[in-house]
């Protein structure tokens, strides 16, 4: 957003809209305009008029002052609605705080043991003072709020200012790449000419180790003695039928002819 346009949103299309959003250029650019204009109605009055601003205001810069009141009110709710806040924190900035600082240093005065006639004036003094410094307070809090940077994306009280969407990151498109000069497949082209450059190995360094050593382990199998126990051969059936008698002599199994009676 440009000095323009910004002057054009403030002092015309959203003269009195409470709603929508505000960003940190549109603010800035118009507190530039009101200072040069503020600036250049005090000169008319002093070398136009002649008038004496030092004890009387003159009408260019009082007429000036009616005509942008309302929209720096509007202005500063819209700012608070760009950083996600709520318009209501614009009166207690512009009117409550000025108020409380009043209400605040008052009472103070009557503190002091004082005649009636002037503990009433310095009592008169001290809500004035109390007054200024909450204006004071107060523009020092709308400066803040007019360099907060606005939220990139939508929000509650309105989408992001057209004027910054083209700041939120956007991914790398084709568009993007014919717009710089250059060829929007060129990086997958860069890709494959770069890998056709590698050496080509027949198998991979992880798996040529675990080859070798599933070799290894295989050798080591085949020299290691068996630890499993000899299988032995079956017993001899005619081995079986001698019995052994504990005299330590073998006997021979009757036959079938002497065990008949």
């Amino acid at each position: 957003m440009d000095f323009f346009a910004a002057v054009k949103s403030v002092a015309w299309t959203n003269y009195f809209r409470l709603r929508g959003r505000a960003s940190r250029a549109e603010v800035w650019w118009f507190v530039l305009f009101y200072l040069l204009v503020y600036t250049a109605t005090i000169l008319g009055d002093i070398y136009a008029l002649g008038i004496d601003v030092s004890r009387d205001v003159g009408p260019l810069n009082t007429i000036f002052s009616l005509l942008f009141f309302i929209p720096a009110i509007t202005l500063l709710v819209r700012r608070l609605h760009d950083i996600g806040r709520s318009g209501y924190w614009a009166w207690l900035i512009l009117l409550g705080l000025p108020i409380l600082g009043g209400i605040a240093l008052a009472p103070l005065v009557s503190l002091i043991p004082l005649p009636a006639t002037l503990s009433l004036m310095l009592t008169g003094m001290a809500f004035l003072g109390g007054v200024a410094l909450g204006l004071v307070i107060s523009f020092v809090i709308q400066i803040i709020i007019a360099l907060i940077d606005s939220q990139m994306h939508d929000n509650k009280y309105g989408p992001i200012p057209p004027h910054k969407v083209q700041d939120i990151p956007q991914p790398y498109s084709a568009d993007q790449y014919q717009a710089a000069g250059q060829d929007a497949q060129q990086p997958q082209h860069a890709q494959a000419e770069y890998a056709d450059q590698q050496p080509q190995y027949s198998q991979a360094p992880v798996q040529q180790e675990q080859a070798a050593g599933y070799d290894e382990q295989q050798s080591y199998q085949d020299e290691a003695p068996s630890s499993e126990p000899q299988q032995q051969p079956p017993p001899d059936p005619q081995a079986s039928d001698s019995v052994e008698d504990p005299t330590g002599e073998h006997s021979e199994p009757e036959s079938s002819g002497s065990r008949q009676v």
